[in-house]
């Protein structure tokens, strides 16, 4: 299910490119590509985020994820569940370099948690 919803993000933000991505056993890891949007000519400010932005994407798939999740359940008459943390941990990937090392990670991840 939330695989689903994580390929699901391109279809809802036209501006969001998946690159690598997994989900473990007690998170996921992904590397979202922000596009710009051209109709967009609006300099960033200190205000509400604007649609499109990684905290928005991110909330909303969490959300979905967590809904799905949770209607899954109470058709197994199973009590919702709390599926996410507050928050996510966020990195700009500044280079080709630094992306590289982020899709190894995330390739070699599952590997570290077999040890």
């Amino acid at each position: 299910m939330v695989a689903d919803c994580w390929q699901q993000i391109p279809n809802h933000y036209p501006n969001a490119i998946l690159d690598d991505w997994i989900i473990m056993p007690n998170h996921l890891h992904g590397i979202l590509i922000l596009t710009t949007d051209a109709g967009q000519s609006t300099p960033a400010t200190f205000r509400s985020p604007q649609s499109g932005a990684l905290s928005i994407i991110l909330n909303r798939f969490k959300g979905a994820a967590t809904r799905s999740i949770n209607a899954s359940r109470a058709e197994q008459n199973r009590a919702p569940v709390v599926v996410w943390q507050k928050g996510f941990h966020d990195r700009i990937i500044r280079d080709e370099r630094e992306l590289e090392i982020k899709r190894r990670y995330i390739l070699e991840n599952p590997h570290r948690w077999q040890s």
